[in-house]
C-alpha cells in the first residue's frame, strides 16, 4: 500500500530539509528544520512534479508554508480541485 499524502509530503520533505525521522518528529515547523528560500523552492517544485499539481502564483510565499500541515492542505486542496 502506498503512502498517504501526508507521508509522502513529510518525505519530501525531510529528503530536501536532510532532517531525520526524529528531528523531524520533534517540531514540524519547517523554518526551525532550516527551510530557506532555495530549499522552499525547491520544495514547491518537488511537491508540484509528485502531485502532478501547480502552486498558485500568489501562493508562492515562504510565510504560507511554515509548518508541514500548510503543504498537506494545500496539497490536498490542490488535488481535490483537479
Amino acid at each position: 500500500m502506498g503512502l498517504n499524502i501526508s507521508e509522502r509530503v513529510a518525505s519530501i520533505i525531510q529528503d530536501t530539509l536532510q532532517v531525520s525521522r526524529s528531528e523531524f518528529a520533534q517540531t514540524e515547523n519547517l523554518i526551525e528544520l532550516g527551510m530557506t528560500s532555495l530549499s522552499f523552492v525547491k520544495l514547491i517544485v518537488l511537491l508540484e512534479t509528485e502531485f502532478n499539481i501547480e502552486f498558485d502564483d500568489d501562493d508562492f510565499l515562504m510565510d504560507k508554508f511554515e509548518f508541514l500541515d500548510d503543504f498537506v492542505s494545500y496539497v490536498q486542496k490542490k488535488i481535490n480541485t483537479q
